[in-house]
C-alpha cells in the first residue's frame, strides 16, 4: 500500500486506462494517486511499473503536445523538449501523457495533457502481471485535455 505521506513525499509515476483500452501515464508531483493504485501497489512495486513502461520501444519518433501546453509561447523547441523529456519519451513509446495541475497538494485532483502519442499502445498488448497493476477509467485520454480523478470518482475528499 502506498501511504498519504509517501504520495506527499515522491514525484511518482503511475499508469491508468481509458475506456478504449489506451494507456496514459500520469505524474503526481507530490499529490494524491488513485486509490485503486495505492491499495495495490507499494512504491517498489509502482517503481517497477514505471521501469517497465520505461523499458517499452519506441512506436513513433513524433507526437503531439497537449492543447493545455498550447497556451503556453513555445519560442524555443529545444528548452521546451529538455522540460517535457519524459512526457515526450512516454508519448514516443505509444502513451499519454499528463501531470499534475498543482504539485505538492494532496487536495489537488486535476492533470493536464501533456503530450499525445501519434502512434498507441493498448491494453491488449501488455502482460497480464501488468495489467494488475493499473487503474482503469471511464474516460477518453483524447477527449480529455484535464483529468479530475474527484469527479471520476478515482480519490476520495
Amino acid at each position: 500500500m502506498i501511504t498519504i505521506e509517501e504520495q506527499n513525499s515522491y514525484d511518482l509515476d503511475w499508469f491508468m486506462v481509458d475506456k478504449h483500452g489506451n494507456i496514459g501515464h500520469f505524474a503526481s508531483g507530490g499529490c494524491r494517486l488513485p486509490e485503486s493504485i495505492c491499495n495495490i501497489n507499494n512504491l517498489d512495486s509502482l517503481m517497477s511499473l514505471t521501469a517497465f513502461f520505461d523499458s517499452l520501444p519506441t512506436t513513433s519518433e513524433r507526437y503531439e503536445i497537449g492543447s493545455w501546453l498550447l497556451k503556453e509561447k513555445i519560442t524555443d523547441l529545444t528548452l521546451f523538449e529538455e522540460k517535457y523529456k519524459s512526457y515526450i519519451s512516454y508519448a514516443k513509446k505509444g502513451l499519454f501523457s499528463y501531470d499534475t495541475a498543482e504539485p505538492m497538494n494532496l487536495s489537488a485532483s486535476s492533470y493536464h495533457l501533456i503530450t499525445l502519442p501519434i502512434k498507441r499502445i493498448n491494453i491488449s498488448n501488455i502482460p497480464e502481471e501488468v495489467k494488475r497493476q493499473l487503474c482503469f477509467c471511464d474516460v477518453e485520454f483524447e477527449k480529455s485535455n484535464t483529468i479530475n480523478l474527484r469527479l471520476l470518482g478515482l480519490i476520495e475528499n
